[in-house]
């Protein structure tokens, strides 16, 4: 037990913070994204079979992984403000994209998080890029297929997340050899299956030092994809 006089003198002394620490969280899709485009791509072809639309059955998965990782790129460079000229091509596009409900649960919480506890800012970043990205026609075509599936089940929602705002609770998460991290004990384990379609080794480096709470593994959340994916409602927060 310290001496009260001791501690008595230091009463008046107020911790302050540090300057805020900005996180750079690379959002490397992740082999659950790939489980995910397969799941869309059967559900596609079940509802294209008894609709009628024979044409959809030759879409293939490496298209709808694409698209998928082409969305996650333009959520990335829209919340970023990114001056890239490519986007600029895709622009006119993004809000009538037709999104599959579940991956667009996935874009919503991508943003810029602070942790006013710690003084952290987080800023999504993305190496998605060349042969990974559909073009603007290319992305068109496949939203177009979705677009035609709503009337008959599918579930999407039009155009890309526009806040720049992101969900703390999944920004702070890291995804590191198929285990899901976080330094924050009482976040909700929703936020942890939806970091799982991310790798986010950079961020394990930097937050690894503070205390680490499991929030489950790839196995643990990889029988969810097709659990959810058409009973999950169309838009909102997860």
């Amino acid at each position: 037990m310290l001496n009260n006089k001791l501690v008595s003198m230091f009463e008046d002394i107020k911790p302050l913070k540090e300057p805020t620490i900005t996180v750079v969280v690379e959002m490397e899709p992740s082999d659950m994204l790939s489980s995910l485009a397969e799941e869309t791509l059967a559900e596609v072809r079940r509802i294209a079979s008894y609709s009628g639309q024979v044409s959809m059955l030759e879409l293939e998965i490496a298209d709808v992984l694409k698209a998928f990782k082409t969305l996650v790129f333009l959520r990335v460079h829209s919340v970023n403000r990114t001056s890239l000229n490519i986007l600029n091509d895709y622009r006119n596009e993004m809000r009538h994209f037709a999104v599959p409900v579940l991956l667009y649960q996935l874009l919503i919480p991508i943003g810029r998080a602070y942790d006013r506890d710690f003084s952290i800012e987080f800023v999504p970043s993305t190496s998605i890029g060349g042969e990974d990205l559909l073009s603007p026609q290319e992305m068109r075509a496949i939203s177009d297929i979705f677009r035609r599936l709503e009337n008959h089940g599918l579930k999407v929602v039009y155009g890309i997340p526009q806040s720049e705002k992101g969900e703390l609770q999944f920004m702070a998460m890291s995804h590191v050899s198929d285990t899901i991290l976080s330094y924050r004990p009482k976040d909700h384990p929703v936020y942890a299956f939806l970091a799982s379609f991310f790798r986010q080794q950079h961020l394990n480096e930097i937050t690894g030092t503070m205390s680490r709470v499991l929030y489950g593994y790839d196995s643990d959340y990889r029988y969810y994809i097709a659990r959810l994916f058409n009973s999950i409602d169309s838009g909102g927060t997860p």
